[in-house]
């Protein structure tokens, strides 16, 4: 995983949590980003879960710290914390790439409403 939460959070709402009163210290967290639009034809971006990695964070009860990003910038549009057991739900499949780990591609707005980019946008 990529990171462990060491004190408390309180969702904000820079930070909002999905169905999280708060995130506890200790919970571990896999962060994936995504860029709003991929391709010339504005298409949207995905994050991309590694199955290893997803099992993983549901035997532990983790979440996924998910970033959508302006093209070319890293600088976070919106975050949100979503336990693994929910995005478990917004996973059509897993990939086979042949020879290497399975994953999935989730869409960012299977995560985001679009209002919530609008809000990151705007501040």
């Amino acid at each position: 995983v990529d990171a462990r939460v060491e004190t408390t959070i309180d969702p904000s709402e820079r930070l909002p949590t999905v169905a999280l009163p708060v995130v506890e210290r200790g919970t571990e967290l896999e962060i994936k980003s995504c860029s709003v639009v991929v391709t010339s034809d504005q298409s949207r971006g995905r994050f991309y879960l590694r199955e290893t990695q997803h099992e993983y964070l549901l035997e532990v009860g983790g979440s996924y710290l998910f970033a959508v990003t302006p093209p070319h910038d890293s600088t976070p549009l919106a975050l949100k914390i979503v336990p693994a057991t929910i995005v478990d739900d917004v996973i059509s499949g897993w990939i086979d790439p042949d020879g290497r780990e399975d994953y999935a591609q989730v869409s960012w707005g299977r995560v985001f409403d679009s209002e919530e980019l609008e809000r990151g946008d705007s501040s």
